[in-house]
């Protein structure tokens, strides 16, 4: 058996590769390409498929990276647009009083969670994305962070019986 450990190349059909016996090292030679069959898959277009396996596995790393930070950013944006427009217009005068008393009840940390995903992990996000073997370090660093999650989705079934039974509140949010 032996191993490859690099290439020659001499001319365009001339293509020899440096072959090194597995058992002795000592012995190594030259030997043109045709005799070879390559491990792991075969030329294509001049590139052995291992080279373009790897190339492909990158690019969908880059691009699954890219949507993460895509995806967050949009969750973002969509989380703001609801304490802008529903958490915000809470504090008026104009609101009922039974909802403006309630806020809490009904949004829970709602905000807390949308400034959270908007500075802190998005930013951790945006760090390492650069550095995609790194990425989970942001998510092991902002572990407890997350509670703020678990902490709402707790309240939630709180909230849908408040507006659920109080016909004020859910007429005003209809």
């Amino acid at each position: 058996s032996y191993k490859c450990s690099g290439k020659c190349l001499n001319s365009k059909s001339d293509l020899q590769w440096l072959v090194r016996l597995f058992d002795d090292p000592t012995r190594e030679g030259w030997v043109p390409s045709t005799v070879l069959k390559p491990v792991g898959g075969e030329e294509v277009n001049g590139k052995h498929s291992d080279h373009m396996g790897l190339e492909h596995s990158l690019q969908k790393r880059e691009a699954a990276v890219r949507e993460l930070v895509e995806t967050e950013e949009e969750f973002g944006r969509d989380l703001q647009q609801v304490v802008e427009h529903y958490l915000k217009p809470l504090d008026s005068s104009t609101v009922p009083r039974i909802v403006r008393d309630n806020k809490d009840l009904i949004f829970s940390n709602f905000k807390q969670i949308a400034d959270f995903h908007n500075t802190v992990l998005i930013e951790g996000v945006k760090y390492y994305a650069s550095e995609p073997r790194m990425l989970g370090r942001t998510f092991l660093r902002l572990e407890r962070d997350f509670d703020k999650h678990v902490a709402y989705c707790r309240d939630e079934p709180l909230a849908q019986e408040f507006l659920h039974e109080n016909d004020a509140v859910r007429d005003f949010f209809e």
